[in-house]
């Protein structure tokens, strides 16, 4: 194909006319979008926390520069790591604050050669430099799986402390040891009343078996 000279020019006109084109819808989508990142960075990019000096540091590593839709509360816990003891509240304002606050858990159990707590809900958790008061202790190796009946225990207030045996638990009431698998209201009684008609000072009582009580 042969162009004349005229045509020639003709489409060397055409090339100026698309580059201001395309200049010109870069600088819209400049306009558009530049505000709008701007804005974001301004209203949800966390740029200043109120958090207590126990969890600063751990709330500064998971949330300082991130946007306020990835921070959780799982995240900060993650952070503070395994056994934590607060219950952790997160609330998020705009522009980009954070407020964390914490609430001490109150333990149920106290695990001594774990050196655990126990909340209400059977989670586990440590604490450093002090000791809490917890309802029960139990002593010896406790398992996992044995959480659930230790809380019911616990919550029956009839042993401020037990020893954990492979398969039951021995706790004192006065003078009396007092061996059993499991406890509820009928076991309470059962013991009340032996408690009651035994006339000496020390003895134990072996609960362990279904409908017997054996006293030593």
């Amino acid at each position: 194909m042969i162009l004349t000279v005229n045509e020639k020019k003709r489409r060397r006109r055409k090339k100026p006319g698309t580059v201001r084109k395309l200049v010109k819808i870069s600088l819209i989508v400049a306009i558009l979008v530049i505000p709008i990142v701007i804005a974001y960075n301004y209203l949800f990019i966390v740029k200043n926390i109120v958090a207590p000096d126990e969890v600063r540091v751990a709330a500064d590593r998971v949330a300082l520069g991130k946007s306020l839709f990835k921070v959780n509360k799982k995240l900060l816990l993650n952070e503070l790591g395994e056994y934590n003891n607060y219950d952790i509240k997160i609330t998020k304002m705009i522009p980009g604050k954070l407020i964390i606050t914490k609430k001490e858990i109150e333990p149920q159990l106290y695990i001594v050669d774990r050196n655990l707590y126990v909340d209400k809900r059977g989670n586990l958790f440590r604490v450093k430099g002090k000791i809490l008061y917890a309802p029960l202790k139990v002593f010896g190796k406790i398992k996992d799986s044995e959480l659930d009946d230790l809380l019911k225990i616990a919550k029956m207030g009839v042993f401020k402390s037990i020893q954990s045996h492979n398969g039951y638990y021995t706790g004192k009431l006065g003078n009396v040891k007092i061996s059993f698998t499991t406890l509820d209201k009928t076991l309470i009684e059962r013991i009340k009343l032996v408690m009651s008609e035994e006339t000496r000072k020390y003895y134990s009582m072996d609960l362990r078996f279904k409908n017997l009580v054996i006293i030593r």
